[in-house]
């Protein structure tokens, strides 16, 4: 299950998951293969769905598709997150951030690369730089208490991605913030709608409601 907390201060999203961003709760530009119509025609259906359910695991299933189907909808607002993670990685075995052996599946992963740096032949200094990306945004590498290296990608004055740890976060911009509120405005005018008696719905086990800026989302 996918569970989501809320803060109003932040506006950032925790995505704790697996060494990779989980690209199907992270929204990307591209991302949605279908028209804004399309989209909402399944919001109004999942929302009716969790009107007329009762039974607690079902509810659960409507709870990650909802922040799934949330992600699809504002993702042609947001930044192309996909791309840059690509680029950030390019950067980070430029930068020596390689390790001596391979991840399990053959393929080392970004945070593969971050986690093993120490004693590495690596910048002593990377944490205190900057490096460019495409489109004006820009990539760091803190260096983390735990050892090794975080990550952390700013765009359009908002840090749109990162992992220091503790699992992948990301900002909403702007854009993305009106966009889920105008999500969430759908989704609960048609619970209203369907049935009164389920205005409880309105805050689920994804603990989202519509003047909510910050998301904890664990898998």
């Amino acid at each position: 299950m996918i569970k989501i907390m809320a803060n109003t201060i932040s506006g950032k999203m925790t995505v704790s998951s697996a060494t990779t961003p989980d690209w199907s709760v992270i929204p990307s530009k591209g991302m949605a293969k279908r028209s804004d119509s399309e989209i909402i025609e399944d919001i109004k259906k999942l929302a009716s769905e969790q009107a007329k359910t009762h039974d607690a695991d079902r509810l659960k299933q409507i709870d990650d598709k909802k922040i799934k189907l949330r992600a699809e909808y504002i993702s042609d607002v947001s930044p192309d997150r996909r791309s840059l993670y690509r680029q950030a990685e390019n950067t980070a075995r430029k930068q020596g951030l390689s390790a001596k052996t391979r991840a399990i599946g053959g393929r080392d992963t970004l945070l593969y690369f971050l986690d093993r740096a120490d004693g590495l032949n690596t910048d002593k200094d990377l944490a205190s730089k900057r490096f460019s990306l495409s489109g004006g945004a820009y990539v760091t590498f803190p260096a983390l208490t735990t050892g090794g290296f975080g990550i952390n990608v700013y765009s359009q004055g908002k840090n749109v991605l990162s992992n220091l740890g503790d699992g992948w976060t990301y900002e909403m911009t702007p854009e993305e913030w009106n966009k889920g509120q105008k999500f969430y405005s759908i989704y609960n005018s048609t619970l209203r709608t369907v049935s009164d008696d389920h205005a409880d719905g309105m805050v689920t086990a994804d603990g989202i409601i519509p003047e909510q800026s910050r998301f904890d989302i664990s898998m």
